[in-house]
């Protein structure tokens, strides 16, 4: 099974949103740590 986050439009993201997915979740917690950016994606979601 596979599974999708989806978020609706403009002003519904904000800092700390994938703070508890980070936590629980070691599949997105890879995911997360393997992206490859030029920013720091913790920085601003966790």
């Amino acid at each position: 099974m596979k599974f999708g986050f989806l978020y609706a439009g403009q002003g519904s993201q904000h800092k700390g949103m994938g703070a508890d997915l980070y936590e629980q979740y070691p599949t997105f917690r890879a995911a997360f740590d393997e992206a490859k950016t030029d920013f720091d994606l913790k920085k601003g979601l966790l």
